[in-house]
């Protein structure tokens, strides 16, 4: 009894330490008392459950695989990992540590008011001890592993100069410091260990202690400066409801928009950090965060926040607005620029969504959330989000399983959300399975069927009903909608759809989709394209003018926000931009204009007038989200059209039974290859759907 006494006293540490929070939240890595920030005091209930989880890890046969040790590195048993301790030394010297093995399977107990104690540490069986660590979160960065590292017992690894970086910054002079860093504490050449320790990505990062992000060595010399303004604009916008422009800079005492302080603020959120897929998930696992840039460290919430103000007040959008005049080409098909606050802004609804669920989001969701992010190993852009997303996928990276059977996998987990899934493929050029989202390169259009909210807008292959005035008044799922059927070998899939229409003329992809208001007929080269196109017809299908079919095609039919038609506000706007770009008035069929157009008094000058600007911009957000990286196209029944970039003469459009959008298909041995999604004026409120619908399997390989 006495002895039991003594061990829970040593698990407990200093019971007089109860939880502190440190309210200005200052970064300490892990000692082996835990940080200065938040310390627990362990009540004897949870101890006793500790004392429990050890003697029974203990005394159970947990087999270990007999996989010859190398170097360092023993084997672990389930559930287990290892932590780097790093010697305290002066900041010159060499880097030196050890490893210790323990588990993070441990989790306390739920009390009985549903309340239980976060595990905040992992648990050294061998020792018989708590294991506080600090999670690091970083980017290995170029491939060449120059720099050293000694372990106990002469042990001697090599790792690459951002590690090196990262934990020269992290070492003290008077204390160890324990760590998890990934391409030290797992056997990197063990392709059986990596797949073992992925699925422990979730307890790795939801038990450290603390996590930092480490973003890099300050070479400029501007961390401090981007950490200081970010706070300044924040604590000045922090409640601003209005949306700010560079105007309005001086008189809200943030810096000038020519000022240096932009620059580094541009070159913080430039960091490789935010553009790489496995930092999404440890960032999302982790609880008690902190960013540090060089020596400037922030506690993540304060980060996060000055992120959110740059969004909501608008500034977000003219710092992508100034980046992408320096990273974007005519010959460059990524989409444009996104800087690193606006993916903090989207992780933090992602970390929203993870918390306030019992259920994790869907796989599919969290592959089209993290699409963006870089992997070097393409298998990572789905092993690199198991923790954070619901799957039944087991990692490997054993040579005979290929990329595409990765990716197959994954959509197979994510069968039941199929024409979602569809929607994701977005390719130059057809892949085998044509079906299967090419994960590893980022999206280049902005998807029409994704979102629920499109199928608010579109709903191509389903039944409408009607009311006695004949308008439609809601739409109902024809049978058996999600209807499907894979083939033994998962590489062919059937559906029940119609081929309705043939693509008779494939215009341009719109790389650049800019509406020019300074030198319209210079800057506007896509527009005029297009409507050359369009000027070829005389009449619609619909009844409706040729100049309504064509700029509504051009929007999708939809306004900047995704959630609502287009407003008839646009149809004027463009008509302006049309005929200065052609020179031509009318430019199109069926143009019409209004009494202040005919007289004069709205010209490109009036849209930079106040609310003409504004709808200028709406129509250039929704023109660029409908058509950028699309092509302008007529069926072969004179139908208008935005079709995927890869898109021929002689491809066929695709009804899917039930499904909110069509698709371009291409006739393939076996079947046809799916090319993607794509909005028809005209059919997208299935208008070509009727109860005697004749539905055919048609099968994609």
């Amino acid at each position: 009894m006495e002895k039991d006494e003594e061990r829970l006293l040593a698990l407990a540490g200093d019971k007089s330490k109860a939880y502190r929070h440190d309210s200005k939240r200052t970064f300490r890595p892990a000692t082996v008392e835990g940080t200065p920030d938040v310390v627990y005091a362990i009540d004897t209930e949870d101890q006793k459950a500790l004392l429990d989880f050890i003697a029974l890890r203990k005394g159970s046969a947990y087999k270990i695989d007999e996989r010859s040790t190398f170097g360092p590195y023993t084997p672990l048993r389930t559930g287990e990992i290892r932590i780097l301790e790093l010697y305290a030394d002066n900041v010159n010297n060499s880097l030196k540590g050890e490893l210790h093995v323990v588990s993070v399977e441990f989790e306390y107990p739920e009390k009985g008011n549903g309340w239980k104690r976060y595990t905040n540490h992992a648990v050294s069986i061998e020792a018989e001890k708590l294991m506080y660590y600090t999670a690091l979160s970083y980017v290995w960065g170029p491939p060449l592993f120059d720099a050293r590292f000694y372990l106990r017992g002469g042990h001697e690894i090599q790792i690459t100069r951002g590690l090196e970086g990262a934990l020269k910054h992290l070492r003290r002079e008077d204390e160890s410091v324990y760590l998890w860093v990934d391409q030290i504490c797992i056997n990197q050449p063990d392709s059986k260990e990596k797949e073992q320790q992925i699925p422990l990505m979730g307890s790795i990062y939801s038990h450290a202690t603390n996590t930092l992000i480490w973003l890099g060595d300050d070479e400029h010399g501007t961390a401090q400066s981007a950490f200081s303004t970010l706070d300044t604009i924040h604590s000045r916008l922090d409640l601003c409801e209005n949306q700010i422009g560079p105007a309005d800079f001086e008189h809200l005492h943030i810096p000038s928009p020519t000022a240096n302080e932009w620059h580094d603020i541009k070159r913080l959120f430039h960091r490789p950090w935010f553009f790489r897929l496995w930092t999404i998930q440890e960032l999302m696992l982790s609880l008690n965060t902190y960013a540090k840039y060089g020596d400037a460290v922030a506690a993540w919430p304060d980060f996060a926040a000055w992120c959110s103000v740059l969004e909501y007040t608008g500034i977000q959008r003219w710092l992508e607005s100034d980046n992408k005049s320096l990273r974007h080409s005519e010959l460059d098909l990524t989409t444009h620029f996104t800087l690193g606050c606006g993916i903090v802004n989207e992780l933090e609804k992602e970390r929203y969504y993870l918390a306030s669920f019992i259920h994790k989001s869907s796989i599919l969701s969290v592959l089209v959330a993290t699409r963006h992010a870089q992997a070097s190993e393409p298998k990572d852009k789905v092993y690199g989000i198991l923790g954070i997303a619901s799957h039944h996928i087991t990692p490997s990276y054993a040579p005979d399983v290929s990329v595409r059977q990765v990716y197959t996998e994954a959509c197979i987990d994510a069968a039941s959300e199929m024409f979602s899934l569809l929607s994701c493929v977005d390719h130059d050029a057809p892949l085998r399975p044509s079906w299967v989202p090419d994960w590893s390169s980022p999206r280049v259009t902005e998807s029409l069927g994704y979102a629920t909210k499109s199928h608010n807008l579109y709903c191509a292959g389903l039944i409408k009903k009607f009311v006695e005035n004949g308008e439609a008044t809601h739409i109902s799922p024809s049978p058996g909608h999600a209807w499907f059927r894979l083939d033994n070998n998962l590489n062919t899939m059937t559906l029940r759809g119609k081929l309705v229409d043939t693509m008779a003329s494939v215009g341009p992809a719109a790389a650049l989709t800019s509406l020019d208001i300074d030198i319209p007929e210079e800057n506007n080269s896509i527009l005029v394209a297009y409507a050359n196109i369009a000027n070829q017809y005389q009449t619609y299908p619909t009844g409706e003018a040729i100049y309504d079919a064509f700029w509504k095609t051009l929007v999708a039919n939809k306004d900047a926000s995704g959630n609502s038609h287009a407003p008839q506000d646009y149809s004027e706007v463009l008509s302006l931009v049309l005929d200065s770009s052609t020179g031509k008035q009318p430019s199109l069929l069926g143009q019409t204009y209004s009494p202040r157009r005919t007289k004069g008094f709205f010209t490109l000058s009036t849209l930079q007038s106040r609310k003409p600007a504004l709808t200028l911009d709406d129509l250039r957000r929704a023109f660029r989200a409908a058509a950028q990286n699309r092509c302008f196209a007529v069926t072969g029944k004179n139908y208008f059209g935005l079709v995927p970039r890869g898109t021929r003469v002689g491809d066929r459009i695709f009804i899917l039974n039930g499904g909110p959008v069509p698709f371009v298909v291409r006739e393939a041995e076996g079947g046809f290859v799916l090319v993607g999604e794509c909005y028809i004026h005209g059919i997208m409120r299935g208008e070509l759907i009727d109860q005697r619908m004749d539905w055919k399997e048609v099968t994609l390989v």
